[in-house]
Protein backbone atom coordinates (compact mmCIF):
# COMPACT_ATOMS: atom_id res chain seq x y z
CA UNK A 1 0.00 0.00 0.00
CA UNK A 2 2.66 2.02 0.62
CA UNK A 3 3.91 2.21 -2.75
CA UNK A 4 0.98 2.19 -4.33
CA UNK A 5 0.82 6.14 -4.87
CA UNK A 6 4.16 6.33 -6.29
CA UNK A 7 3.46 3.48 -8.48
CA UNK A 8 0.18 4.77 -9.88
CA UNK A 9 1.54 8.40 -10.53
CA UNK A 10 4.67 7.53 -11.93
CA UNK A 11 2.45 4.70 -14.40
CA UNK A 12 0.01 7.99 -15.41
CA UNK A 13 3.02 10.42 -16.17
CA UNK A 14 4.96 7.28 -18.16
CA UNK A 15 1.40 6.75 -20.02
CA UNK A 16 1.24 10.57 -20.70
CA UNK A 17 4.52 10.97 -21.95
CA UNK A 18 3.97 7.66 -24.40
CA UNK A 19 1.10 9.21 -25.59
CA UNK A 20 2.25 12.35 -26.27
CA UNK A 21 5.63 10.97 -28.09
CA UNK A 22 3.30 9.08 -30.27
CA UNK A 23 0.86 12.12 -31.35
CA UNK A 24 2.02 14.68 -33.68
CA UNK A 25 2.57 17.38 -31.21
CA UNK A 26 6.11 17.04 -30.30
CA UNK A 27 8.50 15.76 -32.59
CA UNK A 28 9.18 12.36 -31.65
CA UNK A 29 13.33 13.35 -31.94
CA UNK A 30 12.61 15.91 -29.44
CA UNK A 31 10.34 13.59 -27.23
CA UNK A 32 11.62 10.26 -27.93
CA UNK A 33 9.09 7.72 -26.14
CA UNK A 34 10.28 6.28 -22.56
CA UNK A 35 10.89 2.67 -24.03
CA UNK A 36 13.74 4.15 -26.65
CA UNK A 37 14.99 6.24 -23.47
CA UNK A 38 14.96 3.13 -21.43
CA UNK A 39 17.34 1.75 -24.50
CA UNK A 40 19.76 4.41 -24.13
CA UNK A 41 20.01 4.40 -20.29
CA UNK A 42 20.52 0.45 -21.07
CA UNK A 43 23.34 1.35 -23.13
CA UNK A 44 24.86 3.88 -21.08
CA UNK A 45 24.99 1.21 -18.43
CA UNK A 46 26.53 -1.85 -20.37
CA UNK A 47 29.23 0.88 -21.72
CA UNK A 48 30.36 1.17 -18.06
CA UNK A 49 30.08 5.02 -18.42
CA UNK A 50 27.17 5.48 -16.32
CA UNK A 51 28.86 3.88 -12.90
CA UNK A 52 31.35 5.92 -13.72
CA UNK A 53 29.59 9.03 -13.57
CA UNK A 54 27.49 8.28 -10.97
CA UNK A 55 30.30 7.53 -8.45
CA UNK A 56 31.85 10.61 -8.72
CA UNK A 57 28.62 12.55 -8.89
CA UNK A 58 27.47 10.75 -5.73
CA UNK A 59 30.83 11.71 -4.04
CA UNK A 60 30.14 15.35 -4.97
CA UNK A 61 26.76 16.06 -3.75
CA UNK A 62 26.85 13.68 -1.09
CA UNK A 63 30.57 15.07 0.47
CA UNK A 64 28.75 18.28 -0.38
CA UNK A 65 25.36 17.67 1.65
CA UNK A 66 27.64 16.23 4.31
CA UNK A 67 29.64 19.23 4.94
CA UNK A 68 27.16 21.83 4.09
CA UNK A 69 24.67 20.43 6.58
CA UNK A 70 27.22 19.92 9.31
CA UNK A 71 28.40 23.66 9.68
CA UNK A 72 24.45 25.00 9.03
CA UNK A 73 23.25 23.22 12.23
CA UNK A 74 26.15 23.82 14.19
CA UNK A 75 26.09 27.49 13.31
CA UNK A 76 22.27 27.96 13.17
CA UNK A 77 22.59 26.24 16.87
CA UNK A 78 24.89 28.91 17.86
CA UNK A 79 23.60 31.91 16.39
CA UNK A 80 19.95 30.43 17.19
CA UNK A 81 21.01 30.38 20.93
CA UNK A 82 23.64 32.74 21.71
CA UNK A 83 22.69 36.48 21.39
CA UNK A 84 26.60 37.74 20.52
CA UNK A 85 27.19 35.42 18.04
CA UNK A 86 23.14 36.03 16.53
CA UNK A 87 23.94 39.53 16.83
CA UNK A 88 27.70 39.57 15.04
CA UNK A 89 26.60 36.71 12.13
CA UNK A 90 23.30 36.98 11.05
CA UNK A 91 23.24 40.33 9.78
CA UNK A 92 26.54 39.08 7.82
CA UNK A 93 24.96 35.44 6.58
CA UNK A 94 21.51 37.06 5.65
CA UNK A 95 22.39 39.32 2.70
CA UNK A 96 25.21 36.33 1.51
CA UNK A 97 22.29 33.42 1.44
CA UNK A 98 20.27 35.96 -0.63
CA UNK A 99 22.87 35.57 -3.48
CA UNK A 100 22.09 33.46 -6.01
CA UNK A 101 25.03 30.05 -5.16
CA UNK A 102 24.98 29.63 -9.12
CA UNK A 103 26.40 33.38 -9.71
CA UNK A 104 28.91 32.67 -7.05
CA UNK A 105 30.65 29.90 -9.14
CA UNK A 106 32.91 31.99 -11.03
CA UNK A 107 34.49 33.38 -7.73
CA UNK A 108 34.87 29.65 -6.25
CA UNK A 109 36.80 28.74 -10.05
CA UNK A 110 38.90 31.98 -9.14
CA UNK A 111 40.01 30.71 -5.45
CA UNK A 112 38.87 26.78 -5.00
CA UNK A 113 39.47 25.88 -8.60
CA UNK A 114 37.16 23.60 -11.27
CA UNK A 115 38.54 20.48 -9.80
CA UNK A 116 36.05 18.06 -7.35
CA UNK A 117 37.36 20.44 -4.52
CA UNK A 118 35.89 23.26 -6.06
CA UNK A 119 32.35 21.48 -6.88
CA UNK A 120 32.59 19.75 -3.26
CA UNK A 121 33.03 23.26 -2.12
CA UNK A 122 30.31 24.89 -4.31
CA UNK A 123 27.91 22.49 -3.33
CA UNK A 124 28.52 22.86 0.45
CA UNK A 125 28.45 26.38 0.37
CA UNK A 126 24.94 26.42 -1.61
CA UNK A 127 23.48 23.64 1.08
CA UNK A 128 24.44 25.83 4.00
CA UNK A 129 22.45 28.27 3.94
CA UNK A 130 18.91 26.25 3.92
CA UNK A 131 20.23 23.73 6.79
CA UNK A 132 21.49 27.32 8.95
CA UNK A 133 18.28 29.05 8.03
CA UNK A 134 15.82 26.51 9.31
CA UNK A 135 18.05 25.08 11.87
CA UNK A 136 18.62 28.69 13.55
CA UNK A 137 14.76 29.23 13.36
CA UNK A 138 14.54 26.20 15.33
CA UNK A 139 16.61 26.72 17.82
CA UNK A 140 15.82 30.84 18.57
CA UNK A 141 12.26 30.14 18.89
CA UNK A 142 12.07 26.94 21.62
CA UNK A 143 9.55 28.13 24.52
CA UNK A 144 10.93 29.49 27.69
CA UNK A 145 9.55 27.21 29.92
CA UNK A 146 11.83 24.39 28.53
CA UNK A 147 14.26 26.84 29.92
CA UNK A 148 12.80 27.07 33.42
CA UNK A 149 12.60 23.81 33.84
CA UNK A 150 15.53 22.92 33.26
CA UNK A 151 17.07 25.46 35.18
CA UNK A 152 14.75 24.31 38.27
CA UNK A 153 16.30 21.13 37.65
CA UNK A 154 20.02 22.17 38.10
CA UNK A 155 20.97 21.50 34.78
CA UNK A 156 23.91 23.38 33.70
CA UNK A 157 24.70 24.85 29.56
CA UNK A 158 25.87 21.49 27.80
CA UNK A 159 23.23 19.24 29.33
CA UNK A 160 20.71 22.04 28.31
CA UNK A 161 22.27 22.27 24.73
CA UNK A 162 22.24 18.41 24.48
CA UNK A 163 18.95 17.45 26.42
CA UNK A 164 16.78 20.34 25.06
CA UNK A 165 18.32 22.62 22.25
CA UNK A 166 19.48 19.68 19.87
CA UNK A 167 16.22 17.39 20.42
CA UNK A 168 13.79 20.48 20.05
CA UNK A 169 15.33 21.72 17.32
CA UNK A 170 15.84 18.67 15.27
CA UNK A 171 12.21 18.92 13.08
CA UNK A 172 13.28 22.21 11.86
CA UNK A 173 16.91 20.73 11.39
CA UNK A 174 15.67 18.16 9.14
CA UNK A 175 13.50 19.94 6.97
CA UNK A 176 16.62 22.30 6.47
CA UNK A 177 18.56 19.10 5.52
CA UNK A 178 15.90 17.64 3.12
CA UNK A 179 15.70 21.48 1.57
CA UNK A 180 19.64 21.30 1.22
CA UNK A 181 19.82 17.86 -0.26
CA UNK A 182 17.73 18.83 -3.00
CA UNK A 183 20.26 22.17 -3.43
CA UNK A 184 22.91 20.17 -3.60
CA UNK A 185 21.68 18.23 -6.89
CA UNK A 186 20.96 21.32 -8.44
CA UNK A 187 24.21 22.68 -7.87
CA UNK A 188 25.57 19.42 -8.97
CA UNK A 189 24.70 20.01 -12.01
CA UNK A 190 25.49 23.53 -12.56
CA UNK A 191 28.88 23.02 -11.34
CA UNK A 192 29.07 20.02 -13.89
CA UNK A 193 28.62 21.90 -17.13
CA UNK A 194 31.84 23.58 -16.85
CA UNK A 195 35.55 21.71 -16.24
CA UNK A 196 34.07 18.73 -15.56
CA UNK A 197 35.14 15.47 -17.30
CA UNK A 198 32.70 12.94 -15.98
CA UNK A 199 29.48 13.33 -13.61
CA UNK A 200 25.53 13.42 -14.63
CA UNK A 201 25.18 16.94 -15.03
CA UNK A 202 28.23 16.84 -17.54
CA UNK A 203 26.49 13.80 -19.33
CA UNK A 204 23.33 15.41 -19.63
CA UNK A 205 25.10 18.40 -21.09
CA UNK A 206 27.17 16.53 -23.24
CA UNK A 207 24.29 14.74 -25.17
CA UNK A 208 22.06 18.23 -25.35
CA UNK A 209 24.99 19.26 -27.30
CA UNK A 210 25.31 16.41 -29.81
CA UNK A 211 21.88 16.22 -29.83
CA UNK A 212 21.30 12.93 -28.19
CA UNK A 213 18.25 13.85 -26.75
CA UNK A 214 16.92 9.75 -25.26
CA UNK A 215 20.39 10.19 -23.42
CA UNK A 216 19.42 13.51 -22.22
CA UNK A 217 16.20 12.59 -20.78
CA UNK A 218 18.05 9.15 -19.40
CA UNK A 219 20.37 11.18 -17.33
CA UNK A 220 17.93 13.68 -16.26
CA UNK A 221 15.95 10.52 -14.97
CA UNK A 222 18.99 9.55 -12.99
CA UNK A 223 19.51 12.87 -11.34
CA UNK A 224 16.68 12.75 -10.42
CA UNK A 225 16.00 9.30 -8.91
CA UNK A 226 19.44 10.64 -7.07
CA UNK A 227 18.02 13.48 -5.32
CA UNK A 228 14.48 11.20 -4.64
CA UNK A 229 17.19 8.08 -3.16
CA UNK A 230 18.76 10.56 -1.00
CA UNK A 231 16.18 12.43 0.48
CA UNK A 232 14.23 8.76 1.28
CA UNK A 233 17.62 7.93 3.06
CA UNK A 234 17.60 11.32 4.98
CA UNK A 235 13.62 10.42 6.00
CA UNK A 236 14.78 6.70 7.08
CA UNK A 237 18.27 7.62 8.94
CA UNK A 238 15.92 10.57 10.82
CA UNK A 239 13.53 8.22 11.93
CA UNK A 240 16.60 5.75 12.80
CA UNK A 241 18.09 8.10 15.31
CA UNK A 242 14.77 10.32 16.15
CA UNK A 243 12.45 7.41 16.43
CA UNK A 244 10.59 9.97 19.61
CA UNK A 245 9.80 12.10 15.91
CA UNK A 246 7.05 9.60 14.85
CA UNK A 247 5.19 9.40 18.39
CA UNK A 248 4.92 12.94 18.19
CA UNK A 249 3.30 13.14 14.72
Amino acid sequence: MVWAGPTIGITVVLLLWEALARSSVFDRVLLPPPIKVLAALSDWARSGVLWDDLVISVWRAWVGLLIGATSGVAVGVLTGRSRVLGSLLVPVLTPVRALPPVSLIPLFIIFVGIDTTGKIAVIAFSVFFPVWTNTHIGASNLPTAYFKAAHSLGLGRLRIMLRIVLPATVPSMLAGIRLGAAVSFIMLYVSELSGASAGIGYRVSVSHLSYQIDLMLASLAVLGALAAATDMMIVLISRWLFPWMERTR
